[in-house]
């Protein structure tokens, strides 16, 4: 909170404290608002609980403009291309997913998705053929239920999900990286997803 004192000349033990919650609030200090609000020395409970009633409330508003997307695009470009580079070293073609979102209840998310080489096998007389985009996100679907890699939910399949390995999240401050590959057999596609997950939990919204 001394930042706050030292660009904006805020102080909570003086006049100016409605203001200053305004701009603490803005700029990200929701938590350190309230402590700032329990040892201020004068103003009395009915400022103390202003400050706390503030802060809860704005708390949401705050962490949502905490969100980087240009952080994101860059560190799924970086995730994908990772992804693209293990597959092609591998010999195989597919789809690579790679998605963020935020706290422990998926309520939306950013995606990116790259195709290397092929997103379909095509039907022919003896095989029905593969959508691999539609597979690839429904491992992403299944994780960001489940938060665990697909195919291990422990729980049957429900209706637009497969159970099939391939995807792999991991939890970072303030959400989950999602990373899913879809083309290969199910070994290749975790490996080629870890690489990915490695590379997102590097960087971008969390870290």
């Amino acid at each position: 909170m001394d930042l706050l004192t030292e660009r904006h000349g805020c102080d909570i033990r003086r006049s100016k404290y409605m203001k200053c919650v305004e701009i603490a609030l803005a700029e990200g200090f929701g938590e350190g608002v309230k402590l700032w609000g329990l040892e201020a020395g004068g103003g009395g409970m009915r400022k103390l609980i202003l400050v706390v009633m503030m802060a809860a409330m704005a708390l949401p508003a705050v962490a949502a403009k905490r969100f980087d997307a240009k952080g994101f695009d860059r560190t799924a470009d970086a995730a994908l291309a990772a992804m693209r580079a293990k597959a092609d070293g591998m010999g195989i073609g597919g789809v690579a997913v790679v998605a963020y979102f935020e706290g422990e209840t998926i309520q939306s998310w950013r995606s990116k998705m790259v195709v290397v080489g092929r997103y379909k096998d095509a039907p022919t007389d003896t095989n029905k053929g593969s959508n691999l985009l539609g597979i690839a996100y429904a491992k992403a679907a299944e994780m960001a239920d489940t938060l665990k890699d697909s195919g291990t939910a422990g729980r049957p399949p429900m209706t637009g999900e497969f159970g099939w390995n391939g995807g792999v999240i991991g939890r970072v401050k303030g959400g989950y990286w999602i990373v899913a590959f879809s083309g290969g057999k199910s070994p290749d596609d975790v490996a080629i997803s870890r690489v990915g997950l490695a590379r997102a939990t590097g960087g971008g919204p969390g870290r």
